[in-house]
């Protein structure tokens, strides 16, 4: 099994009262991956906390569970099955299909997030693409085929859904254009530069994915990653 908490605290606060197992029990992802899957099945009634924000020219589906502070902004939208969790911002034209997203993250723009589960003050930039299927699935509009990930350890481990995307660990960040999925874990506090493709495959937290060729190269995030060296006027884009 693989521990949901390794990557990411969702299981804590607002999202863990909406979760299918105990305090005492492990949030195995499998488990999580089989309720988001029926989730969007039972038809049950949504909530928007009194102080979030949807534009009036994005689509919620009417059993999205949004949390309080949330953002989705115009063009976006936000299908059947997705949790929205607090602070979190959806930005303009992006997709989430049946995702899970945790507190503070953050979709810039023309993101697609599909049956996937963002940690919490994760980031994607504009355009990253998280898809939840095989391509050699029989039937491509009704798939069949499980996904499979990879443990920390290597181990393969079948979700028992033909839909999954990716698990952003908490802190991740994720670059424009980066193409993930499906079957992907990604660790927390790790980079994943922009345009990079990454599938079926698990980062270990604290990594930093660089492109190489029509690859990537792994390196150590180093403690100052993300604090500003002073007089420094470069930044890299996300």
């Amino acid at each position: 099994m693989i521990n949901v908490v390794d990557f990411t605290s969702l299981t804590h606060g607002f999202l863990s009262e909406l979760f299918p197992w105990k305090d005492y029990e492990v949030p195995d992802l499998a488990e999580l991956a089989q309720f988001m899957d029926r989730r969007e099945k039972m038809g049950t009634s949504g909530v928007r906390s009194t102080d979030c924000y949807v534009s009036p020219q994005a689509i919620v589906a009417s059993d999205v569970i949004i949390g309080a502070g949330a953002q989705i902004h115009e063009f976006a939208t936000v299908r059947s099955g997705s949790i929205v969790g607090e602070g979190a911002v959806i930005g303009f034209g992006c997709e989430v299909s049946r995702s899970v997203l945790g507190p503070s993250c953050s979709l810039t723009h023309r993101a697609t997030v599909c049956s996937s589960i963002v940690g919490q003050e994760a980031h994607l930039g504009a355009g990253v693409i998280i898809a939840n299927t095989h391509l050699f699935d029989e039937n491509m509009r009704n798939p069949t085929r499980p996904i499979t990930v990879l443990s920390p350890q290597g181990d393969p481990v079948c979700l028992e859904v033909a839909r999954f995307g990716a698990l952003i660990g908490d802190g991740a960040r994720i670059g424009m254009g980066a193409m993930l999925g499906p079957g992907t874990l990604i660790g927390r506090n790790s980079v994943v530069y922009p345009g990079i493709i990454v599938g079926n495959e698990t980062i270990p937290e604290r990594k930093v994915l660089k492109k190489r060729g029509d690859g990537y190269v792994m390196h150590e995030l180093r403690h100052d990653m993300f604090s500003l060296v002073e007089g420094q006027r470069g930044v890299a884009h996300g």
